[in-house]
């Protein structure tokens, strides 16, 4: 959590944000402006199947990284066929 004064032209007015995934070295402040630097690395690779197991009716797949489960894709990303046929 990252706690600034919010408004320099008036007393101290505490203001507060939560950032996560970044260090403090990773932000620069300007004024009351803060921003990430150019040094922050954004993961632009999508997460690649490194596993499938089956377990009677269960099917799971274990990924190359961590899933962030704020942007799970929808079950209908996963088709299922048994026999050739769609399930």
């Amino acid at each position: 959590m990252i706690v600034y004064d919010g408004d320099l032209t008036y007393g101290v007015m505490q203001t507060a944000i939560v950032i996560t995934g970044v260090i403090p070295s990773q932000l620069t402040v300007n004024g009351s402006q803060i921003s990430l630097t150019s040094s922050v690395l954004t993961d632009t690779f999508a997460p690649t199947t490194a596993a499938t197991y089956v377990d009677g009716r269960t099917v799971s797949r274990l990924y190359n990284e961590d899933i962030d489960s704020s942007q799970l894709p929808p079950s209908s990303a996963y088709p299922v066929n048994v026999g050739g046929a769609s399930r």
